[in-house]
């Protein structure tokens, strides 16, 4: 048997399955946030930091990530691969990430902008986990691409970018409690 961890007069036993929120709060609070013994969720075991990911130091904190949000988002079923890439890899030069996926295998290679190729004087802050979220979302709301697309199908598929990214920020503010300023750059 392990011994407990001590956290600012917080114990945390490595077996015990703590769920009091303000002990919870209180250790978050206190860092470093690696891997508290405690289990915050039965499927995932995990301490929630206080801010989301603003930038990815590693492909397996990447990936860590992914595996977190893929469960998430029911699509543990899914063979998604993500990695970090700088802005002329991306087909659209104005976007974060992308999301290139084929629904019918249920695959999908979502690629993250590095925060250094994000442009500095940006109203809204880089926040590489939120990019994540909101290219997982894409495998869940496949729209149909085409080029020929009317007016209103153009307006339809605008509509509907907006609403994963709305969905992408509400997930990232649920996680860690955070205000929509929180996204603002200024």
């Amino acid at each position: 048997m392990r011994e407990p961890t001590t956290n600012k007069n917080i114990t945390f036993h490595p077996d015990s399955t703590t769920t009091d929120p303000v002990a919870m709060r209180e250790a978050l609070r206190s860092g470093p946030y690696t891997l508290l013994p405690y289990k915050l969720d039965k499927a995932v075991e995990h301490c929630v930091p206080p801010e989301p990911i603003i930038e990815f130091q590693t492909q397996a904190e990447l990936d860590a990530c992914l595996a977190y949000w893929q469960e998430c988002l029911f699509l543990s079923s899914w063979i998604i691969k993500a990695e970090l890439c700088d802005v002329h890899e991306l087909s659209n030069n104005q976007a974060c990430g992308e999301c290139e996926s084929t629904p019918t295998a249920s695959t999908a290679m979502i690629r993250v902008l590095r925060k250094e190729q994000y442009p500095a004087d940006a109203l809204e802050k880089y926040c590489a986990e939120q990019t994540l979220v909101h290219e997982l979302l894409h495998c869940k709301y496949i729209t149909i691409e085409d080029s020929d697309k009317s007016i209103e199908s153009c307006f339809y598929d605008n509509a509907q970018h907006s609403l994963l990214e709305q969905m992408a920020k509400s997930l990232i503010m649920a996680k860690y409690n955070l205000p929509f300023s929180w996204f603002k750059n200024f």
